[in-house]
């Protein structure tokens, strides 16, 4: 996902050009912001696909806000799946 689909807008990244087609937040983080990091239980970090600077790429933080951190930091990958 990009910062787009979870924020509705670029917040680290350094353009709208990685963005593409796919330039909407999707409806569940509109509609219930509270699993932009959780699935209910437990909260967690994850990539997303923006490019912020060299080496270093876009992330949800644990609180739900946006960073951008280095490549090598380990962090989880979350899928998506459009439907429709």
């Amino acid at each position: 996902m990009s910062e787009m689909n979870v924020y509705g807008g670029n917040i680290w990244s350094s353009s709208h050009y990685d963005t593409r087609i796919d330039s909407r937040q999707y409806a569940l983080f509109q509609l219930r912001p509270e699993f932009i990091n959780s699935n209910g239980r437990s909260r967690f970090h994850y990539w997303l696909k923006n490019i912020s600077g060299v080496g270093i790429f876009a992330d949800v933080h644990g609180q739900g806000q946006s960073f951008g951190y280095v490549a090598s930091v380990e962090k989880g990958v979350r899928p998506r799946f459009l439907i429709g």
